[in-house]
């Protein structure tokens, strides 16, 4: 494929998810201004610290096997390795399966004790425990990959839409009829659980389609064999993208925890304002990496550092648009959005805002060490970077409030950025030679 079939397909790909993102993020900041205005601040601030939590441990516990799904797919589909892409999707489904239900029981058991710092009081444990089970509802993780592996990002971008659809009907439904934390929590639980299940089934269904499903049989023996470095590649590829994905809430809780669920709760607003570049940069990796893989598995390096060139150039011009949009109608936005109490969020929208533009820019770079099977590199530096942002969290918030939670977020970003840039580089140009 050339270079311009190539660009067409990654961008058509994350077209498709774009559209899906930017209606996560509206639906988002619709059902969250709902429940702003139903509980008040600090009842606000539970519900958002008793999601973060499940989602922290979730994503902690449970592992991302997409990105193994999506790199040894396309080793075994380049090689015509039927049986070995057979049992490879075996063997990531009951890791899937099997890390759900590990993670369900630490939630569950931790909450009694952990629960307490970030306001979880007596009679709302059992509903925060209930809550805990939405872990459960992530065993879709291979199927993920199977849709992207398979270039089915129409589903992947359909998938996108269903939790924020059912969060969002939810929320008009407990404002009008029930303002309680159970209810928001009961509908959020719901929407993960019809998204895991309704993506599983559009990925077997495409396994299928393709007839690696027929004489699939139920061994279990010997499945990770054929793939060299699996293992080694999991664990690496699950750190990292956990302490991406999970960051912002264990910032969260360490905000509830220091300085009350009031103002976790306007973090949380920031943050999720902030989404609309957050979400962008991490869907364009979605769509960049499997086609970075296929570059890499056939050796061409140097189309590898145009797409990273070409992606840096539109992640920037994406950010700087949203960005000059965000200093001009932020402060405004947020009054309309959530009301005037939440307008003093808008200095650390600006900041959390400036962190992702930082991330938007240099999305491709994580991908490409990815790709040529350098994960491990990539996890190194999210434990510096995130190790970083927590230590500056930390010892910024007590002094300046929420500003330092910003600040530090422009400090982890900027620090990934740098480091991925070097190390990408380095890596790259060692392995064409």
């Amino acid at each position: 494929m050339t270079n311009d079939g190539l660009y067409r397909r990654v961008f058509k790909n994350s077209a498709m998810l774009t559209a899906g993102k930017l209606y996560t993020a509206l639906a988002g900041l619709v059902y969250l201004a709902l429940a702003t205005r139903a509980l008040g601040a600090h009842n606000f601030g539970v519900l958002i610290l008793i999601h973060a939590y499940a989602v922290a441990v979730r994503d902690f516990i449970t592992l991302k096997t997409a990105e193994c799904v999506v790199r040894y797919g396309a080793l075994c589909l380049e090689n015509n390795a039927r049986e070995d892409f057979q049992k490879l999707i075996k063997f990531t489904t009951l890791l899937d399966i099997g890390f759900c239900v590990l993670g369900t029981l630490v939630g569950i058991l931790a909450l009694s004790r952990i629960g307490p710092w970030f306001g979880v009081t007596e009679d709302l444990e059992l509903v925060a425990a209930v809550y805990c089970c939405m872990i459960l509802f992530n065993f879709k993780t291979t199927s993920l990959g199977l849709l992207r592996l398979f270039n089915r990002f129409d589903l992947v971008a359909l998938m996108l839409m269903v939790v924020p659809t059912i969060r969002l009907a939810g929320a008009c439904a407990a404002y009008f009829f029930y303002q309680h934390i159970s209810a928001f929590l009961l509908f959020w639980f719901l929407a993960g659980a019809v998204q895991c299940l309704a993506t599983v089934w559009f990925g077997w269904r495409e396994f299928s389609h393709r007839g690696f499903g027929r004489d699939m049989n139920f061994s279990m023996k010997h499945l990770i064999r054929p793939h060299e470095g699996i293992l080694s590649f999991i664990w690496a590829s699950h750190l990292n993208r956990t302490l991406y994905t999970s960051t912002v809430h264990i910032a969260t809780l360490i905000i509830g925890a220091m300085s009350g669920p009031a103002v976790a709760g306007l973090f949380k607003i920031a943050q999720e304002s902030a989404a609309v570049l957050i979400k962008p940069a991490q869907l364009f990796t979605e769509t960049v990496y499997p086609e970075m893989t296929k570059i890499a598995v056939t050796k061409q390096f140097n189309r590898l550092w145009n797409v990273i060139r070409h992606s840096a150039l539109v992640g920037g011009a994406i950010a700087g648009f949203i960005l000059l949009l965000v200093f001009l109608f932020g402060q405004s936005l947020l009054g309309l959005f959530f009301g005037a109490e939440y307008v003093s969020a808008y200095d650390i929208l600006v900041l959390l805002m400036i962190g992702a533009a930082i991330t938007m820019t240099s999305f491709a770079l994580e991908p490409a060490l990815f790709s040529i099977g350098r994960p491990e590199v990539s996890m190194h530096i999210r434990v510096f970077t995130t190790i970083l942002h927590i230590t500056a969290l930390v010892l910024l918030l007590p002094k300046i409030g929420l500003v330092g939670a910003g600040i530090a977020a422009i400090a982890g970003s900027l620090a990934t950025a740098l480091l991925l840039l070097f190390y990408s580089n380095r890596l790259i140009r060692k392995s064409a030679d």
